[in-house]
Protein backbone atom coordinates (compact mmCIF):
# COMPACT_ATOMS: atom_id res chain seq x y z
CA UNK A 1 0.00 0.00 0.00
CA UNK A 2 0.89 3.52 0.28
CA UNK A 3 -0.21 6.82 1.74
CA UNK A 4 0.71 10.71 2.00
CA UNK A 5 1.60 11.81 5.51
CA UNK A 6 2.59 15.03 6.88
CA UNK A 7 6.28 15.01 8.02
CA UNK A 8 6.61 14.76 12.08
CA UNK A 9 3.81 12.38 11.27
CA UNK A 10 3.78 8.81 13.61
CA UNK A 11 2.88 6.10 11.17
CA UNK A 12 2.19 2.32 11.82
CA UNK A 13 2.29 0.02 8.98
CA UNK A 14 1.21 -3.45 9.38
CA UNK A 15 1.96 -6.74 7.36
CA UNK A 16 -1.04 -9.66 7.92
CA UNK A 17 0.90 -13.30 6.95
CA UNK A 18 -1.01 -15.47 4.25
CA UNK A 19 -1.50 -18.77 5.65
CA UNK A 20 1.45 -20.90 6.00
CA UNK A 21 4.19 -17.81 6.59
CA UNK A 22 5.44 -16.08 8.94
CA UNK A 23 6.55 -12.59 9.06
CA UNK A 24 9.92 -12.04 9.29
CA UNK A 25 10.85 -8.49 9.23
CA UNK A 26 10.45 -5.21 7.75
CA UNK A 27 13.55 -4.27 5.62
CA UNK A 28 14.25 -0.62 3.45
CA UNK A 29 16.83 -0.84 0.97
CA UNK A 30 18.03 -4.39 1.92
CA UNK A 31 18.35 -3.10 5.51
CA UNK A 32 16.22 -5.10 8.34
CA UNK A 33 14.55 -2.12 10.09
CA UNK A 34 11.78 -3.71 12.11
CA UNK A 35 11.21 -6.86 13.45
CA UNK A 36 7.31 -6.88 14.48
CA UNK A 37 4.98 -7.04 11.69
CA UNK A 38 3.51 -3.62 13.42
CA UNK A 39 6.24 -1.47 12.60
CA UNK A 40 5.79 2.37 13.72
CA UNK A 41 8.12 5.09 11.73
CA UNK A 42 8.04 9.04 12.15
CA UNK A 43 7.64 10.62 8.54
CA UNK A 44 10.50 12.51 7.51
CA UNK A 45 10.31 12.08 3.55
CA UNK A 46 9.36 9.07 1.06
CA UNK A 47 9.86 5.28 2.59
CA UNK A 48 9.99 2.52 0.77
CA UNK A 49 9.46 -0.45 3.40
CA UNK A 50 9.10 -4.22 2.47
CA UNK A 51 7.00 -7.06 4.42
CA UNK A 52 9.31 -10.03 4.18
CA UNK A 53 7.76 -13.50 4.93
CA UNK A 54 8.96 -16.92 5.32
CA UNK A 55 6.84 -20.42 5.04
CA UNK A 56 5.70 -21.27 8.30
CA UNK A 57 5.18 -24.93 8.33
CA UNK A 58 7.47 -27.93 6.98
CA UNK A 59 4.56 -28.22 4.56
CA UNK A 60 4.74 -24.61 3.34
CA UNK A 61 8.52 -24.74 3.04
CA UNK A 62 8.40 -27.42 0.82
CA UNK A 63 5.57 -26.05 -1.59
CA UNK A 64 7.58 -22.27 -2.27
CA UNK A 65 10.56 -24.99 -2.74
CA UNK A 66 9.39 -27.37 -5.16
CA UNK A 67 7.92 -27.46 -8.34
CA UNK A 68 3.88 -29.61 -8.23
CA UNK A 69 6.30 -32.11 -10.11
CA UNK A 70 8.68 -32.26 -7.50
CA UNK A 71 6.47 -32.46 -4.52
CA UNK A 72 4.63 -35.47 -5.71
CA UNK A 73 8.26 -37.16 -5.83
CA UNK A 74 9.49 -38.04 -2.16
CA UNK A 75 12.96 -38.71 -2.94
CA UNK A 76 12.93 -35.24 -4.00
CA UNK A 77 10.54 -33.50 -1.75
CA UNK A 78 10.36 -35.65 1.17
CA UNK A 79 11.27 -34.64 4.82
CA UNK A 80 14.78 -36.99 4.59
CA UNK A 81 15.16 -36.32 1.47
CA UNK A 82 18.59 -35.02 -0.02
CA UNK A 83 17.75 -33.30 -3.53
CA UNK A 84 20.86 -30.86 -3.52
CA UNK A 85 23.20 -33.90 -2.41
CA UNK A 86 24.99 -31.74 0.68
CA UNK A 87 24.16 -34.28 3.53
CA UNK A 88 21.00 -32.36 4.75
CA UNK A 89 17.19 -33.38 4.74
CA UNK A 90 14.48 -31.20 3.80
CA UNK A 91 13.49 -31.11 7.29
CA UNK A 92 17.27 -30.38 7.92
CA UNK A 93 17.33 -26.88 5.54
CA UNK A 94 13.93 -25.89 6.73
CA UNK A 95 15.31 -25.84 10.20
CA UNK A 96 18.65 -24.43 9.64
CA UNK A 97 17.79 -21.36 6.97
CA UNK A 98 19.50 -23.30 4.25
CA UNK A 99 18.02 -23.89 0.89
CA UNK A 100 17.04 -27.59 -0.34
CA UNK A 101 18.55 -26.63 -3.78
CA UNK A 102 21.62 -25.37 -2.69
CA UNK A 103 24.40 -27.27 -1.33
CA UNK A 104 24.71 -25.00 1.42
CA UNK A 105 26.44 -25.58 4.87
CA UNK A 106 24.34 -24.72 8.37
CA UNK A 107 26.08 -22.59 10.75
CA UNK A 108 26.68 -24.36 13.43
CA UNK A 109 30.00 -24.92 15.38
CA UNK A 110 31.44 -26.58 18.72
CA UNK A 111 33.83 -25.13 21.19
CA UNK A 112 35.14 -24.93 24.48
CA UNK A 113 34.32 -22.27 26.59
CA UNK A 114 35.95 -21.56 30.18
CA UNK A 115 36.51 -25.59 29.67
CA UNK A 116 32.92 -26.75 28.61
CA UNK A 117 31.34 -27.89 25.56
CA UNK A 118 29.46 -25.26 23.92
CA UNK A 119 27.34 -25.80 20.84
CA UNK A 120 26.29 -22.56 18.69
CA UNK A 121 23.60 -23.29 15.40
CA UNK A 122 21.61 -20.85 13.32
CA UNK A 123 18.14 -21.70 13.43
CA UNK A 124 15.36 -20.07 11.17
CA UNK A 125 13.15 -18.29 13.33
CA UNK A 126 9.50 -18.90 11.62
CA UNK A 127 9.97 -22.58 12.17
CA UNK A 128 7.94 -22.78 15.51
CA UNK A 129 6.49 -25.97 14.25
CA UNK A 130 9.46 -27.68 14.82
CA UNK A 131 11.82 -28.42 18.26
CA UNK A 132 15.33 -28.34 18.63
CA UNK A 133 17.14 -30.15 20.82
CA UNK A 134 20.66 -30.30 21.90
CA UNK A 135 21.97 -33.40 23.17
CA UNK A 136 25.49 -34.63 25.02
CA UNK A 137 27.20 -37.64 25.37
CA UNK A 138 30.31 -39.26 26.42
CA UNK A 139 29.66 -42.60 24.43
CA UNK A 140 27.86 -41.45 20.93
CA UNK A 141 25.60 -44.03 22.26
CA UNK A 142 23.64 -42.61 25.00
CA UNK A 143 22.48 -39.11 24.55
CA UNK A 144 21.10 -36.45 27.16
CA UNK A 145 19.38 -33.48 27.30
CA UNK A 146 17.88 -32.96 30.80
CA UNK A 147 18.11 -29.59 32.49
CA UNK A 148 21.00 -30.91 34.26
CA UNK A 149 23.03 -32.10 31.09
CA UNK A 150 22.58 -28.62 28.99
CA UNK A 151 21.83 -24.97 29.65
CA UNK A 152 18.65 -23.47 28.27
CA UNK A 153 19.06 -21.67 24.99
CA UNK A 154 20.84 -18.57 24.86
CA UNK A 155 19.75 -16.31 21.82
CA UNK A 156 23.25 -15.06 20.62
CA UNK A 157 21.99 -12.85 17.11
CA UNK A 158 19.04 -12.27 15.89
CA UNK A 159 18.77 -10.95 12.44
CA UNK A 160 14.95 -10.91 12.12
CA UNK A 161 14.77 -14.45 9.92
CA UNK A 162 16.93 -16.51 11.94
CA UNK A 163 18.40 -16.67 15.19
CA UNK A 164 21.95 -18.19 16.26
CA UNK A 165 21.49 -19.87 19.14
CA UNK A 166 24.11 -21.28 21.91
CA UNK A 167 23.38 -24.15 24.44
CA UNK A 168 26.34 -25.28 26.87
CA UNK A 169 27.36 -28.75 28.32
CA UNK A 170 26.56 -28.39 31.63
CA UNK A 171 29.01 -31.62 32.69
CA UNK A 172 32.09 -30.88 34.31
CA UNK A 173 35.16 -31.75 32.05
CA UNK A 174 37.40 -34.55 33.14
CA UNK A 175 40.87 -35.76 32.26
CA UNK A 176 40.71 -37.80 28.66
CA UNK A 177 37.00 -38.37 28.68
CA UNK A 178 35.29 -37.58 25.49
CA UNK A 179 32.52 -35.26 24.55
CA UNK A 180 30.23 -34.99 21.72
CA UNK A 181 27.29 -32.28 21.03
CA UNK A 182 24.56 -32.91 18.24
CA UNK A 183 21.51 -31.33 17.49
CA UNK A 184 18.28 -33.38 17.04
CA UNK A 185 15.37 -31.72 15.32
CA UNK A 186 11.63 -32.54 16.18
CA UNK A 187 8.82 -32.38 13.48
CA UNK A 188 5.37 -32.78 14.79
Amino acid sequence: GSGIFLSGTSVTVGAPPARGHGFVAWSENGTTVGTSPAYTFTVGGNRDLTANFQPATLAAFKSSSFSPTELGNDTISGSLADPDGDGFSNLAEYALAMNPKLRDRPVQSASVIAGQLAFTYKRSKTAADLTYIVEVSDNLIDWKSTASDTSAPVVQSDDGYTQTILVNDLTPPSSGEPRFVRLRIVAP
